[in-house]
């Protein structure tokens, strides 16, 4: 039960990662009749991360059921590694949740097309263009977003000042960083990708210093071969790090979450990872812990960074639409969106110019305000058929080190993507 004495239940409850991101649009708030009228449950997919979030959705549920007095709310959560496959389940053949995270826009596009979602045009005023293009389909649109999040690496300062390392500005700056930090017999990267997905983001990373945003955008379409020489390149310097023992013996073992440990006692300097990795630091190193942008590589290639989006969205076979609008405008309400956003670690829309209370979260908004591009993690802005045997391709390569294996199997994912659109 809430405080106030409405129900409000998880169901299915998991650990899990909830990754967010916006610009900066403005939303009315839905007719106001959907509230009026007999008792109805609203069921909300989340993915849920820690205390902070969930506290903080409680309160949204309980603010809103006293707006709504009609409406219980009720959170249905699952794991990050189960939510996609829970989520479209839910949107082809199951009518029972009403309003739904979503992070992947690509396949939302095809789901939009197949009659899945419903258009909730009616929730905006204003759309920043670059955004609007991201959940719009013809003139219409499918997703409200809430949240700015951001990626980069964190340096473990209490390490980086005890070994003299000043600087990690540049492609050098890190090369030398993991050599004084390993002849010190620290782990220079932790690094876990037991569960694949983190993989993707050196390569992101990598193609976005190298050869910029434009090239990495034809790569995630399918309109570059993996033959490129350019991406020869860029597995090259992967692997120098991997030879210079940069990473963490045998990655594969870990997942994400069982590298940090080690990150956060100094037993590793380094992590590139989401925000969502800032709520997961004991308070009583979080000093320890600075956020710095992924190094220049090609200073030739102006600055973009990584910005995953999450929309919430309604399935086209809920029952109650008029009343799910009603909680997404609801929560997107400047004060609601801050107030959550703030207390999970991530920037709201509303606040997007503002410094946030968290110096790691304000460092990272920084950075991601002064990119000259943004782009989302690979594994959303491209579909599923891409992006899973690229997981499992990057993670081959990681053990292996074999530059011509990854290349030819990045290169059959792509054609086979090629042949289905």
């Amino acid at each position: 039960m809430t405080s106030n004495g409405y129900a409000f239940k998880y169901i299915n409850h998991y650990v899990a990662i909830l990754i967010v991101f916006t610009f900066i649009p403005f939303f009315s708030f839905a007719d106001s009749s959907a509230c009026n009228g007999v008792p109805k449950t609203l069921r909300i997919s989340l993915l849920i991360f820690n205390t902070e979030q969930r506290n903080a959705f409680e309160k949204i549920a309980t603010d809103f059921e006293r707006t709504c007095q009609n409406a219980t709310v009720e959170y249905v959560s699952t794991n990050d590694m189960q939510y996609k496959e829970a989520a479209e389940n839910w949107l082809r053949n199951d009518a029972s949740i009403d309003v739904m995270l979503w992070p992947w826009p690509a396949d939302l596009r095809n789901l939009i097309k197949e009659g899945f979602v419903e258009p909730v045009s009616d929730l905006w005023e204003q759309q920043h263009a670059s955004f609007r293009d991201e959940v719009t389909f013809n003139g219409e649109q499918f997703g409200v977003p809430v949240s700015v999040g951001f990626w980069g690496l964190y340096v473990n300062k209490k390490v980086f000042d005890s070994l003299g390392i000043t600087s990690l500005d540049t492609w050098q700056d890190l090369l030398s960083a993991c050599q004084v930090l390993k002849d010190n017999n620290v782990i220079p990267i932790a690094l876990g990708v037991k569960d694949k997905w983190p993989a993707i983001a050196w390569l992101d990373y990598f193609v976005l210093r190298m050869h910029g945003i434009d090239f990495y955008n034809a790569l995630v379409n399918g309109d570059v071969p993996f033959t490129d020489e350019k991406i020869r390149e860029v597995f090259v310097n992967w692997k120098a790090l991997m030879d210079a023992g940069c990473f963490i013996k045998k990655p594969n073992v870990y997942s994400d979450k069982e590298v940090y440990p080690s990150f956060y006692r100094g037993r590793a300097g380094l992590l590139l990872s989401g925000n969502y990795f800032i709520g997961q630091i004991p308070n009583e190193v979080l000093d320890d812990i600075k956020f710095v942008p992924f190094p220049v590589i090609n200073k030739s290639v102006r600055k973009y960074e990584v910005a995953p989006v999450d929309y919430f969205i309604i399935p086209a076979n809920s029952n109650n639409v008029s009343l799910a609008k009603a909680f997404m405008a609801f929560l997107t309400q400047p004060s609601t969106l801050n107030a959550v956003n703030e207390s999970i670690f991530f920037i709201s829309p509303y606040s997007y110019t503002k410094a946030h209370k968290q110096a790691l979260v304000n460092d990272g908004q920084i950075n991601i305000a002064s990119a000259d591009g943004l782009t989302q993690y690979m594994d959303r802005v491209t579909p599923k058929i891409f992006y899973e045997p690229m997981k499992t391709a990057l993670v081959n390569f990681i053990e292996s080190g074999d530059i011509d294996r990854v290349i030819l199997e990045l290169e059959e994912a792509r054609q086979d993507l090629n042949k289905q659109q």
